[in-house]
């Protein structure tokens, strides 16, 4: 699946495999020359596409490349995202997990622990 966030909604002639997030008044970043979102746009947007395990895989890793939870909440407070997912998992991310099955919580959640 490819994520395209835009002000665009999805057109007929899109295919099956790209999935547009409408959301206005991104201030994209530019990477080698590809624009992207920022990094806390970005982990929200993925807290609310995949599954919980990979979701706190996500946030740990940001929370390790020093984006702090009061950025991300700051970031979800200017959205007009729901960002539920976002509240549910924060709590439970750990700079210190190298993967999301690492985090206890999700240990739990999956029934390995």
């Amino acid at each position: 699946m490819v994520y395209v966030i835009g002000p665009c909604a999805a057109s007929t002639s899109d295919c099956d495999q790209l999935q547009r997030i409408r959301a206005y008044g991104i201030q994209p970043h530019c990477v080698d020359g590809i624009k992207v979102t920022g990094l806390a746009r970005t982990v929200i947007d993925c807290a609310c596409v995949v599954d919980p395990c990979g979701a706190v895989a996500v946030l740990d890793s940001a929370i390790r490349k020093g984006l702090t939870k009061q950025e991300l909440y700051a970031e979800c407070n200017r959205q007009h995202t729901d960002c539920a997912a976002v509240f549910h998992l924060l709590p439970h991310a750990d700079q210190r997990s190298e993967n999301g099955g690492d985090t206890p919580e999700v240990q739990l959640y999956w029934g390995s622990a």
